[in-house]
């Protein structure tokens, strides 16, 4: 089979070489002339060569809008991508990457006040391992019980915030059936125009609501032409959140550290960026981040470091050689002190993340013929080592609630696009060959159960597209498939927190004979005596091998009795840009997108049927939608307008003649459940203007969030038992209102090198509930904030 899948890599590469290679024979251009305006093969579509009357066609186009003067979003047309630059940034001065991008459509910010309670949500895909997230290529993913993303990323530190809707296509893998958010940094280059070759930028900030306050200092120089470096380093400080109805949010202050060391070099053709980030956090709070006061598991004294060094390389001399490559680490631990889990114990969770992707592009153009062929190998590994310390003895031990595992793949892709006239043709194709380990007590269980202790996916994916342009409206529709490998949690996680707890040929744990049954049987109490010491023995010795028996109940474990989830996305579409349109030099660009995701094998349904004995595991889950997006800008003017639905529903199919006894068979409680615990629809318009003679921008923000189903708790009779928070039809359902926000914002540069910052958070102090990850109608939500920020360069 994973010949075949070579094969098939094989096949297309060389079907499109030769198509390549038959387009650009008869055009054999002198390459040395022209330069690409972009490093990569979505660039603008006809940019002037600095040679005048000459043009070079390149493939297909980035629409940009409102991103100058003051939008701050950048949207693509032939992709489900948004863009937050740092026009958009400074407008809404956030706090964390989250923040950032809660404005883009199909797109929000899952959990409380506390960063580490945060989740992103792209088209209802709000969990950790369906969103894929890298910083500079480095990936920041991990897995931690009721925990969100934890990204701690400086916003001060950002370039750009690109989210890829729905999966991206072949160049990404595992994790992103919702989508992906691609980060980079700035460096010096983004402080020091042409003609400056040193310089210094500082930035000061304050929070009302926290009383919050931010310091961050840049320093930056060009020692030679093409050679930058920078320095960066921020301190975030707040107290407890205040709520809109003048309560307290307990234990959500924070402290926040972080620092970039980059240095940059580039050339007229290739460059090169090495950077070293840090981020470090700590403070009181509950160790189920995402809690009120308490929790699951109480508060803990919480610390957390990250390190994450990074490498990019380019090399584009010509158009058949646009060379990548980057490699990325990310080193994160997290230890936790304290709470009914950590009793004079520290917990530790450990993970080291590495990264590597070379890529090349090749592009080959005759006349209104574009072609481009990219094709890159991956490598990926993420350690996760969790232990427990007695701080008495000193003595470390594994934390068997959360093994420790391994996970790693190696993946080949290729990435056709093709433009013929205004017709385009895109087709991918991915394989990868992935594996996850687990360790500790749970390998070493799986070894005696005579099960392995890893499992092993081969997986091909295929994405396809087409658009036609007809004058300003591209018309498009999309095919992208994705994947989701088990979790370490998921796989190798034993016992009660195991999905596959209640498969046969785990055994329960003996039941001591009961004297009165015996009295009952046998009238004579010698006799009853007497069986009643043989059942007794008997006992003691089921006991005992149950003791020794590898295959108790508390050690079950999913293991390799898993399939990885698989998911098909259809986007269909058009998108209108124009200038022009209602008043000289304006620009307009509208894009509405219809979505359909089916995922399939979905984990969480696996379960065993009691008559054959079959593993199955055929839930699915269908979401789909629509999104719409606007932008809108004069010199004067601009206006963002982002509007996402979502409906759909997921269908378990674990009813019928499930061996765990838990789970309900009733008519009313099989098939489908309607989609709950996801993202409310929301509605996001921002307004401003901009007096330009005066350097100052102002405007106002609205954001309308619809009522959603969510889990409020589970019921525990008609037999569901334990099985509660795994089983739709045992959950209580409520729905968390609708609520709306009111934003305002200014900017004002009273020179080159100065600027003014300010924006009223919920100015109005609506009183209204977070978008809680794990179900719930969630926290109220934090009341007006007034934030400023000043900066100033030298």
């Amino acid at each position: 089979m994973l010949a075949n899948k070579h094969a098939l890599i094989f096949i297309s590469l060389t079907i499109g070489c030769a198509v390549a290679n038959s387009v650009y024979a008869s055009n054999p251009e002198d390459t040395s002339t022209k330069k690409q305006s972009t490093s990569t093969p979505s660039a603008a579509i006809k940019n002037k060569d600095k040679n005048p009357g000459t043009e070079l066609t390149m493939l297909k186009p980035i629409v940009i809008q409102a991103s100058e003067p003051a939008g701050g979003t950048i949207i693509e047309d032939h992709e489900p991508i948004a863009s937050i630059n740092q026009t958009g940034l400074d407008r809404i001065l956030a706090k964390d990457v989250y923040e950032a991008i809660d404005s883009i459509a199909g797109v929000s910010s899952f959990g409380g006040p506390r960063t580490h309670s945060r989740n992103i949500s792209i088209r209802g895909f709000a969990n950790n391992e369906d969103v894929l997230i890298r910083v500079d290529g480095a990936s920041q993913n991990f897995e931690k019980y009721r925990f969100g993303s934890g990204i701690l990323l400086e916003p001060e530190l950002l370039k750009t915030v690109s989210v890829h809707k729905g999966s991206p296509g072949a160049a990404y893998g595992s994790g992103t059936i919702g989508g992906a958010v691609i980060v980079e940094t700035k460096d010096a280059f983004d402080f020091l125009p042409p003609g400056e070759n040193i310089g210094a930028h500082y930035k000061l900030g304050y929070n009302s609501n926290d009383n919050g306050n931010l310091a961050s200092v840049n320093l930056f120089a060009r020692p030679s032409t093409g050679f930058g470096m920078l320095a960066h380093a921020t301190q975030r400080n707040s107290e407890d959140k205040k709520l809109a109805n003048g309560d307290i949010f307990p234990e959500s202050d924070e402290s926040q550290t972080s620092g970039l060391l980059k240095l940059n070099w580039q050339q007229s053709s290739s460059s090169l960026a090495i950077a070293y980030r840090t981020a470090d956090e700590s403070g009181e709070e509950p160790f189920d981040a995402s809690a009120g006061p308490n929790g699951i598991g109480g508060l803990v004294d919480r610390t957390t470091r990250e390190r994450s060094p990074t490498i990019n390389f380019k090399f584009n001399p010509n158009k058949l050689i646009n060379l990548q490559a980057s490699f990325g680490r990310t080193d994160k631990t997290i230890t936790d002190k304290g709470g009914s889990f950590f009793q004079d114990a520290t917990g530790t969770f450990d993970y080291l993340t590495d990264d590597a992707n070379i890529a090349n592009t090749s592009v080959f153009i005759q006349k209104d013929i574009s072609f481009s062929m990219t094709y890159g190998i991956q490598a990926h590994q993420q350690d996760r080592m969790v232990t427990r310390t007695n701080n008495i003895t000193g003595i470390t031990t594994s934390y068997e609630p959360q093994p420790s595992g391994q996970r790693k793949y190696t993946a080949l892709y290729l990435q056709n696009e093709l433009f013929i006239g205004n017709l385009s043709l895109s087709f991918g194709i991915r394989e990868d060959d992935y594996t996850t380990k687990s360790m500790g007590l749970a390998a070493e269980i799986l070894n005696q159960q005579g099960r392995r202790d890893s499992n092993q996916f081969n997986l091909t994916t295929r994405n396809a597209s087409l658009g036609y342009t007809i004058g300003p409206t591209l018309i498009f529709y999309r095919y992208k498939e994705a994947f989701r490998v088990p979790l370490t949690d998921e796989s190798y996680a034993l016992g009660i927190t195991s999905n596959c707890e209640a498969f046969n040929f785990f055994i329960d744990q003996p039941v001591p004979p009961d004297f009165n049954d015996f009295r009952a049987q046998f009238p004579n109490v010698l006799d009853a005596l007497a069986a009643f010491n043989q059942a007794l023995a008997d006992y003691e010795q089921n006991l005992n091998e149950f003791i020794q028996s590898p295959f108790a109940r508390s050690n079950a474990a999913c293991g390799d009795l898993y399939r990885p989830e698989l998911s098909q996305t259809q986007e269909l579409g058009f998108s209108f840009n124009n200038n022009n349109i209602f008043s000289y030099d304006d620009s307009l660009l509208l894009k509405l997108t219809y979505f359909h995701t089916d995922v399939n094998q979905l984990l969480e349904s696996i379960y065993q049927d009691s008559t054959s004995g079959e593993i199955i595991q055929q839930g699915i889950e269908n979401s789909k939608g629509f999104e719409l997006e606007v932008a809108y800008y004069t010199p004067v003017y601009f206006v963002n307008l982002a509007f996402d639905k979502l409906d759909g529903f997921q269908d378990l199919r674990y009813y019928t003649n499930n061996i765990d006894t838990r789970i309900l068979n009733t008519p009313e409680n099989n098939g489908r459940q309607a989609l709950f615990n996801k993202a409310p629809e929301k509605t996001a318009l921002t307004i401003g203007r901009a007096h330009n003679r005066l350097q100052l921008t102002y405007g106002y923000t609205y954001e309308k969030f619809n009522s959603r189903k969510v889990s409020t708790g589970f019921r525990t009779e008609n037999g569901c038992g334990n099985a509660g928070l795994g089983n739709p039809a045992c959950l209580v359902f409520g729905t968390e209102p609708a609520y709306t926000l009111h934003s305002l914002f200014l900017e004002w540069r009273p020179s080159k090198h100065t600027q003014l910052n300010i924006n009223i958070d919920n100015a109005t102090n609506e009183e209204y509930n977070f978008i809680d990850t794990f179900g719930g109608t969630g926290f109220t939500g934090t009341g007006r904030d007034i934030r400023i920020a000043f900066s100033q360069k030298f």
